[in-house]
């Protein structure tokens, strides 16, 4: 409507033409904040991967000894193979044997994949003294940016930027937008003008028509 583009129009009057350093400074701020993969769930469970590469070395220590306690030899499986096939051996004479020796195949089966992911982790824990250093200062550079644009969450940085772009798109295309509402504005009143001496038009014909009758 008509009134729509004068106020959108009015809006962009009002906000009145950004000083070339605020703009400037609005641009650093996107380029910094753009640096930022806000898609990288490493980012956002950064506290996480601190806790684990600071403490890698005991983390890998205490997986390595559970795989041993359960997979060494005599370990926990060892024996668990030995009573199960203790089952075995009597499961054909006494029934009920079954019944213990399915649940303790399952029990021994669950307990060797245990072993191996134990094992998988262990040797999957970044012992690399970079990777922590990169992890602090990814840390740091959030935290900064977290304090600087009094944001809680990653996602909140996500929408300050947005609104940053939003900002500076707006006022570098300020006088174009200007001169399109100004044209839109032109146009709807050209419209309203022709329905109205449209209007007028028609009242004049009725009119003549009505003296004629009379």
């Amino acid at each position: 409507a008509w009134s729509d583009a004068i106020r959108e129009h009015d809006v962009l009057l009002a906000e009145g033409q950004l000083p070339d350093a605020d703009a400037d400074y609005l641009a650093y701020q996107i380029e910094e904040l753009s640096g930022i993969d806000f898609d990288d769930e490493g980012l956002r469970n950064l506290p996480t991967q601190l806790e684990t590469l600071a403490n890698a070395r005991e983390i890998q220590a205490g997986l390595q000894q559970a795989h041993a306690v359960l997979a060494a030899d005599g370990g926990a499986l060892d024996r668990l193979h030995d009573a199960e096939r203790a089952l075995e051996s009597m499961a054909s004479v006494h029934p009920d044997s079954q019944a213990l020796l399915d649940r303790l195949r399952s029990t021994r089966i669950e307990l060797d994949d245990l072993a191996r992911e134990a094992e998988s982790q262990a040797e999957g824990i970044d012992l690399n003294p970079q990777a922590l250093a990169r992890a602090e200062a990814d840390q740091d550079r959030i935290n900064r940016l977290l304090d600087k644009h009094r944001a809680s969450t990653l996602d909140d940085l996500a929408n300050a930027l947005a609104a940053m772009e939003q900002r500076l798109d707006t006022a570098r295309n300020r006088d174009r937008k200007l001169a399109q509402w100004q044209q839109e504005i032109d146009s709807r009143r050209q419209a309203l003008d022709g329905i109205g001496t449209a209007l007028q038009t028609a009242r004049d014909k009725a009119a003549c028509t009505m003296c004629d009758a009379l």
